[in-house]
């Protein structure tokens, strides 16, 4: 923004310069318009940053709020993971006991 206004600045002085040689009132009347509308999108643009920055800080907050919901999840997923994998060896190992259970009584 700092650059902008620089920018802007520079462009008014040399205007200035270029309108204050001619010296008559239309040519001033101009140059006021000029300042007057460069200031204005100048004013303007500078909302624009400040809303967008507003804009992109909140996304961020919504961005970290769904990074730590998505690794909460995904944490809880690990362990049903482990949950499901206990119960599939204790299946396992009972349907093992039942085989032998019944290869014994055969």
């Amino acid at each position: 923004m700092r650059s902008l206004k620089l920018a802007l600045m520079l462009l008014l002085v040399v205007s200035a310069n270029a309108f204050a040689e001619k010296s008559d009132e239309q040519s001033l009347i101009e140059y006021e318009k000029q300042v007057s509308t460069y200031w204005s999108q100048a004013k303007q643009t500078d909302q624009q940053l400040i809303e967008s920055g507003k804009q992109l800080a909140t996304t961020r907050q919504l961005l970290e709020q769904q990074q730590k919901q998505l690794d909460r999840q995904t944490a809880l997923l690990g362990r049903w993971e482990r949950i499901l994998k206990r119960q599939e060896a204790l299946l396992d190992a009972l349907e093992r006991n039942e085989e032998r259970a019944h290869r014994k009584a055969n």
